[in-house]
């Protein structure tokens, strides 16, 4: 149904999951709930596309300690523009798996008076990764300061429900560590401890 990548680590396969889970049940999800593994934009996006409330807080940006952080960069999804900090605006050089690199001009960067601390150190010009669905991250993170009470009973709810059930996959089944990588190899060694 979604037109999206595929992905190889669980935090981005929630879209599948949600899907698997309506197939089954023949009903529409209205919330879901789930940890931060899978607190990624193209997850709030895709969410909210399908009008799903989603109990998920967002994972942290990723800073290094000499760079200005993505998110002082004003990102406009209507305009599809960029602009830094400094006011100019980033054009749209190239697009990539997961969004569309956008990219200072070497003259800007050159004189303006941020670029110690926005460039890296070996970079000429700043380059900003947009990923997917973006304009859904800020919304996610202002939506979790704003969790009310009865949306962190939800999320409490759902932390010691699955938490639980791998917590017992782990103590009392055997599978605090797999033998094997991959699900079919794990599941081959979850049914060979049952015999």
């Amino acid at each position: 149904m979604w037109n999206l990548p595929q992905v190889k680590y669980e935090g981005k396969r929630l879209v599948e999951v949600f899907e698997r889970i309506e197939a089954f049940t023949g009903k529409k999800i209205k919330q879901l709930t789930a940890d931060a593994t899978y607190g990624h934009a193209v997850n709030y996006g895709t969410l909210e596309e399908s009008e799903i409330d989603a109990i998920i807080p967002p994972q942290r940006e990723m800073r290094r300690a000499s760079s200005i952080p993505k998110r002082r960069f004003k990102y406009d999804g209507r305009h599809k523009t960029v602009k830094c900090p400094a006011g100019k605006r980033l054009k749209r050089s190239r697009r990539e798996e997961k969004g569309c690199l956008y990219t200072a001009k070497r003259s800007d960067c050159r004189v303006c008076s941020l670029n110690r601390n926005c460039l890296p150190p070996t970079g000429k010009v700043r380059a900003v990764l947009i990923v997917d669905y973006y304009d859904a991250l800020p919304m996610a993170r202002r939506r979790k300061s704003n969790w009310d009470e009865a949306t962190n009973e939800w999320y409490r709810r759902n932390k010691w429900r699955a938490e639980g059930l791998h917590g017992e996959a782990k103590t009392q089944h055997g599978l605090r560590r797999a033998v094997r990588r991959g699900l079919s190899n794990v599941a081959i060694q979850d049914i060979s401890r049952r015999r």
